[in-house]
């Protein structure tokens, strides 16, 4: 079941002249991600059919370019359309004519991990926009194009497995002896994505390894299941050693340059890859000027919906009042959530605990015993555990307190009392004041919230016995 969903939009280009156009339909669209989706099950992301906009008839738009040659501006244009649409993944679909003026590149579609859209032709298969979104997401490919590079200019003959192979070894050898690579790193040279995920194996990729040999295929020649590249490098005149590296590439990868006609797979750290990318944030436009969806948190269950601080960047921390009426914590740091852990502490509490800070290393943590007074304890990271909770004093209160520290050394309560008035505690200068009434013959229906918008204001803000919102604020 998918957790995020990202609306895809569709863009067809024609030319100029409006003689070029690439005719795609919504059917087209769905059909596509569709099939899409379902190789990206496992990422929990889900890609839905946005729109499919009228045709762009605009050359500079629909011309076909080399990636990183862009001497006339085209991706920059691209770009700055695709901006225009912030939390989408547009797919500008291109069409062309070989004998176009100016001239037409190599036809393929592509994306990149620094651009904002996809590119695609009215051709394009599930598998290959499945393949662009993958590096839309930065997942590079199974194989090392460096090295496929030197293989196509160093290779003359026809002999397609045996020659290359040997060119592989010879290329291998001597970046060995040159000190370019260490033995211990020659897979990582032939297994293009090693350095991101690891759980691939290797795949010197085309030519060796040829496109659309995957049982089933109906084109491509047929090329063996693995291969065997012998490194033999000479570490003196008179010893030679020989290292024996086996390439068995996993043909359905939908990051390699394999199958086109059954469904290819993500392996568990690909998609580990394009979950956290988008989970966290790192897809700028993506996430930019909306939520995601909701997302189960850990399989936690509380008796209310839990307070959280963030104390500092990358640290955010969950409290909650559990089905057992105890404290229960979670927290997110170094990437990942903890999941949820008892105080075990076996202070039963009445109401959800409200957290704040005083400094990156402190807590404060309050909350009602089940006679409704209310209770403090707090952490400091350099003692590392917590205190005893602590009475601060004998006010009764409907409900947990609200709370805010708007400067260091100073935390500030306020509550509903038995009395439906505001209610007020602070501690500054090291001690609690204790608990007063506001005193202003005010009835309030809940308990009031508190903010601030500078060290030295306050603003409150309650509801009436009939719900009906109040405000009042406070300057030093």
């Amino acid at each position: 079941m998918s957790t995020y969903r990202i609306i895809t939009r569709f863009i067809p280009l024609g030319s100029l002249d409006r003689t070029i156009l690439a005719t795609i339909d919504d059917q087209w669209c769905q059909t596509r991600l569709n099939e899409i989706n379902a190789i990206y099950a496992p990422t929990q992301v889900e890609f839905v059919f946005g729109s499919l906009d009228p045709p762009i008839f605009d050359n500079n738009l629909n011309l076909d370019i080399p990636p990183g040659n862009d001497p006339e501006g085209i991706e920059t244009a691209r770009q700055s359309y695709a901006e225009r649409f912030p939390p989408e993944l547009v797919m500008f679909v291109r069409r062309f004519l070989k004998d176009e003026n100016p001239p037409c590149y190599k036809v393929y579609n592509y994306s990149s991990v620094g651009a904002d859209f996809v590119i695609a032709e009215p051709g394009s298969d599930a598998w290959d926009l499945a393949h662009e979104f993958g590096h839309f997401f930065g997942l590079p490919h199974t194989h090392d194009d460096g090295i496929l590079k030197q293989l196509v200019e160093a290779s003359t003959t026809d002999d397609r497995i045996q020659n290359r192979l040997q060119i592989l070894s010879d290329l291998l050898a001597d970046a060995i002896a040159n000190g370019a690579v260490a033995q211990h790193e020659v897979l990582t040279l032939l297994d293009g994505d090693r350095g991101q995920i690891g759980d691939t194996p290797p795949d010197a990729g085309p030519p060796i390894f040829q496109p659309n040999d995957v049982a089933g295929e109906e084109v491509g020649p047929s090329s063996p299941a693995s291969i065997t590249i012998n490194v033999v490098v000479s570490t003196s005149n008179k010893v030679t050693t020989t290292n024996l590296y086996r390439l068995t590439p996993d043909k359905l990868n939908v990051m390699s340059y394999f199958t086109k006609n059954e469904r290819p797979h993500l392996s568990v750290q690909q998609a580990d890859a394009v979950h956290d990318i988008v989970f966290s944030g790192k897809r700028r436009r993506l996430i930019s000027g909306r939520w995601t969806n909701w997302v189960a948190r850990d399989g936690g269950k509380l008796k209310a919906a839990p307070s959280v601080i963030c104390r500092r960047p990358d640290l955010v921390e969950l409290f909650g009042r559990g089905l057992d009426d105890r404290t229960w914590q979670n927290s997110f740091t170094n990437g990942k959530w903890l999941g949820w852990f008892s105080h075990g502490d076996n202070f039963p509490i009445s109401t959800s605990p409200v957290v704040a800070s005083m400094s990156p290393d402190h807590l404060l943590l309050v909350s009602c015993n089940l006679q409704g007074l209310v209770y403090a304890k707090w952490w400091l990271d350099g003692a590392g555990k917590w205190t005893t909770w602590q009475p601060l004093g004998a006010a009764t209160l409907k409900g947990s307190p609200s709370i805010v520290c708007r400067r260091p050394g100073l935390v500030e309560l306020f509550g509903r009392g038995l009395d439906d008035r505001t209610w007020q505690n602070s501690f500054t200068n090291g001690k609690w004041l204790g608990w007063f009434s506001h005193g202003d013959n005010f009835p309030i229906g809940a308990t009031p919230s508190v903010g601030s918008l500078s060290p030295d204001q306050l603003q409150l803000f309650v509801t009436d016995p009939g719900g009906a919102v109040w405000q009042k604020w406070w300057i030093d």
